[in-house]
């Protein structure tokens, strides 16, 4: 499952980050992976993140920023 996200917090030293989606009110993630590809994110970026289980948001990865 693919959805856009905002960035809550962000640790780029560790790439990790924790995403929450307005669409599903509010609804947080656990820390979850920064791909390789993906520079520096901060706090408020839109964000891009690839769930690997349908109902789980510990299990997914940020794979890309919106500009």
């Amino acid at each position: 499952m693919i959805r856009k996200g905002i960035v809550s917090s962000a640790d780029n030293l560790n790439k990790t980050a924790r995403v929450y989606f307005p669409d599903l009110d509010n609804n947080l993630t656990y820390r979850i992976k920064i791909a390789e590809n993906v520079g520096e994110i901060n706090t408020g970026n839109i964000v891009i993140v690839a769930f690997w289980q349908k109902d789980s948001m510990s299990d997914g990865a940020v794979i890309a920023e919106l500009r």
